[in-house]
């Protein structure tokens, strides 16, 4: 049972870290230094954008709060494009594309209803 557990967190340590490290886009670029800078905010914005949506959340009157998130985390999607395209170099196919292509002007529809709400 202790190997199974141990077995288990082994791979799940590995996993958060591929999550949070994305060494392959850092280190095959002509510019590791501003790939890090945009993971960073990528990452940064999208703290931000899930600690205004838990305020949010648990005090029904900050809707304002709720479509700053939204932008936030639209402009996350927009980072994730950047990134995904290699600074708009490389064209990936629509199947990996299609999420942040339709999630993110949802979000920023998202937060104009609730600035408008």
């Amino acid at each position: 049972m202790l190997r199974i557990r141990r077995h288990v967190l082994k791979h799940l340590e590995r996993d958060i870290e591929e999550l949070f490290d994305d060494e392959e886009f850092i280190e095959h670029a002509r510019h590791p230094i501003l790939n890090e800078i945009l993971i960073w905010a990528r990452n940064l914005g999208v703290l931000i954008a899930v600690v205004l949506f838990l305020i949010s959340i648990f005090n029904h009157h900050l809707t304002k709060l709720r479509a700053i998130a939204y932008f936030f985390g639209a402009a996350c999607y927009f980072l994730e494009i950047v990134e995904m395209t290699n600074y708009f170099r490389e064209k990936p196919h629509l199947k990996e594309m299609f999420m942040v292509y339709c999630f993110g002007p949802l979000y920023i529809l998202m937060g104009i209803s609730y600035l408008l709400y």
